[in-house]
């Protein structure tokens, strides 16, 4: 085989498909949501728990 198409072959195997670049796009996009909903579910609970300790001790917001 000649170099020069063994080369080229090997080069354009080696380039990422567009169903694998949307694919690292879908699961990079699903781990922000997923970050995200986590960072708002702690702050949820921290929220909820110190509306519930200051309104046990009468200093209600």
């Amino acid at each position: 085989m000649d170099p020069v198409r063994a080369f080229s072959r090997l080069a354009v195997s080696r380039q990422p498909s567009a169903v694998s670049r949307q694919l690292k796009i879908n699961l990079e996009r699903d781990n922000l949501i997923l970050r995200d909903f986590r960072e708002l579910k702690v702050w949820g609970k921290a929220h909820q728990s110190i509306c519930t300790s200051s309104s046990v001790r009468g200093t209600g917001f």
